[in-house]
């Protein structure tokens, strides 16, 4: 009843969909439904870290929602994040991003998370971001164990608290010469 918005029949298996915009739809227009939330994971360790990887042009789009994932607290603060992007790194050197498009991403555009090391996100555009354009989070040593980091043991547990002294944090990260509007569609505390 409303541009936009759809409607699935399942017992006739027909997506309606009431057009946002004024007239037709255009001949070429297309429906995208998005089922990934990563589209690209580059995840290694710190011990052995995936090093050099470049993408240089590339348009990253239509990746799902995430705002309904588990989320952490990365400040132990009043606001919440989820550990996931289209392009996810963990445990990386070197990696970069040059010229490149992240469009119509429903969840972050880039999780730069845990140990990286001089991660580079430049000249690119983020346009129609549910949540933020690139977010960088660190692990902390608060608890026994972490499922962002399986079959590691985390050594001084609790007492390190919500610290970053381990190094099992981004360090470095260049992000420059990029733009970004839409950003924050459904993430409404996006950073």
């Amino acid at each position: 009843d409303a541009p936009g918005e759809f409607f699935f029949d399942t017992k006739a298996k027909r997506l309606y969909l009431f057009y946002n915009g004024t007239g037709p739809p255009p001949a070429a227009a297309s429906v995208v439904a998005p089922s990934l939330r990563t589209l690209v994971n580059i995840s290694a360790s710190r011990w052995a870290p995936a090093r050099g990887i470049s993408h240089s042009g590339v348009t990253f789009r239509a990746a799902r929602y995430t705002y309904m994932d588990p989320h952490g607290v990365p400040s132990a603060g009043d606001w919440a994040l989820d550990r996931v992007g289209a392009v996810f790194l963990q445990g990386t050197e070197g990696v970069r991003f040059d010229a490149c498009s992240f469009e119509r991403v429903d969840g972050n555009a880039v999780m730069v998370s845990g140990y990286n090391r001089h991660a580079a996100i430049t000249n690119s555009d983020f346009a129609f971001v549910g949540g933020n354009a690139v977010a960088a989070w660190g692990y902390t040593n608060e608890t026994a164990s972490d499922p962002g980091r399986p079959g590691e043991r985390i050594e001084n547990y609790p007492h390190a608290g919500v610290d970053g002294t381990d190094g099992n944090h981004p360090r470095y990260t260049t992000v420059s010469g990029c733009s970004a509007r839409e950003v924050g569609l459904y993430e409404k505390q996006s950073s």
